[in-house]
């Protein structure tokens, strides 16, 4: 409602507008767009062969935040039907993988007790985004806001692997603006290399339920076919 205010100064700016989540031109429906999702589905299909589920599962939403916008604009029935049900097949392989690399992540529950050698073992499995969080929770015990905010992005996490799109992304967003001005802030050392880590896998897990969060056009769409069907 920003661009009907009456007076000017108040009303949103040109870069204001184009950058609001609303009007996302990145992912518009265009030729070129749909070269994209195609790319990145053959990208996911790679990936999903090599076994490697995580980044199978974001590059079929990433594709999955091009589609939607082509499907939703598509006014030929047939060709609609068919990207429909490519659609839903993409849909489906992103909730398989989800469950999948969700599964792997889990790590055992962090310790109070910190001490060096836990750390160590820690350090050792770093590659695993499970214990990156788990190190990075040991570290941040002395900077309240920071822990707070980890703790936002692991409820956000829980609610990705619930499928409640709506809050997970809602909690992404809420701790990646904490953790990413605190980055700036951060003396350089491990503590700011996890959090660089962190907030780089939070970013692309906030990324991919964009991506799942948009299907639900699918099923306005879907109604939207079965009424036109009845009224003709």
């Amino acid at each position: 409602m920003a661009l009907l205010k009456h007076n000017p100064a108040d009303r949103i700016t040109y870069d204001e507008f184009f950058a609001h989540d609303f009007l996302d031109l990145e992912h518009a429906p265009t030729k070129e767009n749909y070269d994209k999702a195609v790319a990145l589905v053959h990208k996911a299909v790679e990936m999903d062969t090599e076994k490697n589920a995580k980044e199978a599962f974001y590059l079929y939403c990433e594709a999955l935040r091009y589609f939607i916008p082509i499907l939703t604009n598509e006014n030929d029935l047939k060709r609609k039907e068919i990207l429909r049900h490519r659609v839903n097949d993409y849909i489906r392989r992103a909730e398989t993988l989800k469950v999948a690399f969700i599964d792997e992540n889990k790590g055992p529950a962090p310790e109070n007790k910190g001490n060096i050698s836990s750390l160590q073992k820690i350090a050792s499995l770093e590659k695993s985004s499970a214990f990156v969080y788990l190190e990075l929770r040991i570290l941040s015990k002395s900077t309240t806001n920071m822990a707070d905010a980890l703790e936002i992005g692991e409820a956000a996490e829980q609610y990705l692997a619930e499928g409640n799109y709506t809050l997970a992304l809602e909690k992404f967003q809420s701790c990646l603006s904490i953790l990413m001005p605190l980055l700036g802030k951060e003396p350089l050392g491990r503590r700011r290399d996890l959090l660089h880590k962190q907030i780089q896998i939070w970013m692309k897990e906030a990324e991919s339920t964009k991506g799942l969060l948009a299907t639900k056009d699918i099923d306005a769409l879907h109604r939207t076919s079965d009424e036109q069907c009845i009224l003709q």
